[in-house]
């Protein structure tokens, strides 16, 4: 039994869109698996790039959320309500001159198993690598937390947004970057420090 909304659940009239795009198999037992629940699952693993064993337990059983997405995945599934809803969009922005062309690239997860992330699977622009510093930044911004350098890069490479070249963590390196920009951005600056070598996200920027 669900405990909480989360951010990325669905509302009625967006569930209202993809329901009846969803696969229904004649025969068999009555399914007792609470679909929406399994699609909000879904969506809450990709909006938080969460593993999947660490799926809350207000959702469906890890298994079984990750057997309809694997099911929907490669049956077609995601990739028709993928292609209903762009040409939905489409038609809203230019009612009388609907695109034809996609500008919304689709990667596929193919190598995603039960453990591991389900982010790979996304729908929208392909986003470019950015720099350590930068996502130093955009980690602090998320947690709200200080966080020394060590943490920021294990968050980093946790959340897809920078990996070390060769495996590498330089502490040393990315904690001089952030210093850099302190002293030569001032108030400016994205980050601010705080006690024992952590830094947090500057609001004011």
């Amino acid at each position: 039994m669900r405990t909480q909304i989360y951010p990325n659940d669905l509302t009625d009239p967006q569930w209202a869109l993809i329901e009846p795009h969803l696969p229904v198999y004649p025969g068999g037992r009555p399914r007792k698996t609470d679909l929406r629940a399994v699609v909000n699952a879904i969506f809450y693993i990709l909006r938080t790039g969460c593993q999947w064993r660490y799926l809350p337990n207000d959702f469906p059983p890890k298994s079984t959320v990750w057997r309809y997405f694997d099911q929907w995945r490669h049956n077609g599934t995601l990739d028709t309500i993928h292609d209903l809803l762009r040409k939905k969009v489409r038609t809203q922005e230019k009612p009388y001159s609907p695109r034809t062309t996609a500008s919304i690239s689709r990667r596929d997860g193919g190598n995603t198993r039960p453990g591991e992330t389900a982010a790979k699977y996304v729908c929208g622009p392909k986003e470019k690598k950015i720099s350590a510093l930068d996502a130093a930044a955009r980690v602090l911004a998320e947690s709200g937390q200080p966080m020394n350098c060590q943490e920021l890069i294990a968050a980093m490479a946790e959340k897809g947004y920078w990996t070390s070249p060769g495996g590498r963590t330089p502490q040393a390196t990315l904690y001089s970057a952030i210093i850099r920009e302190i002293a030569v951005k001032g108030a400016n600056s994205r980050f601010r420090k705080a006690d024992r070598g952590q830094f947090y996200r500057n609001d004011a920027v």
